[in-house]
């Protein structure tokens, strides 16, 4: 799903830079965390991997 949307998002810029791949990564991470706060292992998940980034 996140491949998707990523995938969308370059898309639309009309680049294939990894630039814009990790910034709709982060945000997409941002939006999951903010979904499925009642699920602390997703949000720590998406946490370590916007921090790795």
């Amino acid at each position: 799903m996140w491949s998707t949307a990523t995938v969308a998002a370059v898309t639309a810029r009309g680049r294939s830079d990894w630039g814009g791949m990790l910034v709709a990564s982060c945000l997409f991470l941002n939006h999951v965390g903010a979904i499925s706060m009642n699920s602390s292992n997703t949000s720590r998940h998406g946490y370590k991997n916007m921090q790795a980034t």
